[in-house]
């Protein structure tokens, strides 16, 4: 499966979208405000298409992994840790990896 960044989309009232191309079909991967802001993303175009970059891809590696490709926005409030406390990059970066290794791991178990 090949998954391409295509281009930072203009701003939308509520944050910043990316339009990826995924084989044939192109999905938008988005981020709010509120997350950039909780997770001090720059706010420049090269820094926030980087962010979608790398965690676009991961999304939607994880969401290929569960044979459901759509559409979407990190939200902070999607990423709460036990504590109530929004993960940092680094956790969500290994969070989203975790989560696909899991389904691969299913997966190769049936």
């Amino acid at each position: 499966m090949e998954i391409n960044f295509v281009k930072l989309l203009d701003k939308t009232k509520d944050g910043y979208d990316a339009l990826f191309s995924v084989n044939s079909k192109r999905v938008k991967i988005g981020v709010s405000d509120t997350a950039l802001s909780v997770w001090n993303v720059q706010k420049s175009e090269k820094s926030i298409a980087g962010f979608l970059k790398q965690f676009g891809t991961l999304k939607i590696q994880w969401m290929l992994e569960q044979n459901f490709l759509k559409d979407y926005t990190f939200i902070s409030d999607h990423f709460k840790k036990g504590d109530g406390n929004t993960m940092s990059v680094a956790e969500l970066d290994d969070y989203l990896k975790e989560k696909i290794i899991e389904v691969e791991n299913k997966l190769t178990k049936v």
